[in-house]
């Protein structure tokens, strides 16, 4: 089942539950930039959600506060969480 209140997404699966953080983006019906968002995601074989993303840590780049080699982890969990790709929770 999943449910969504406007900003986040809450997916359950027994009891186990997954809420994710979401963004609403907006366009007038005559601006191109859907089209084009999905002509590019077409081109690359992706969707236009993974283009987005894709654009978003790519703009992000520049503000990315770890510098130096990444940082071994005992799991892929862990390895995301200490190089900062994931927050740990509890």
């Amino acid at each position: 089942m999943a449910r969504c209140d406007g900003r986040t997404v809450t997916i359950k699966l027994g009891d186990f539950a997954i809420y994710m953080k979401t963004y609403l983006i907006t366009f007038k019906p005559a601006e191109t930039m859907p089209d084009k968002l999905a002509d590019a995601a077409s081109t690359l074989g992706i969707t236009e959600e993974q283009l987005i993303k894709r654009f978003i840590s790519q703009g992000m780049i520049e503000f990315n506060t770890q510098t130096g080699p990444s940082i071994p982890g005992e799991s892929l969990q862990d390895f995301l969480e200490k190089n900062d790709v994931y927050k740990k929770i509890d």
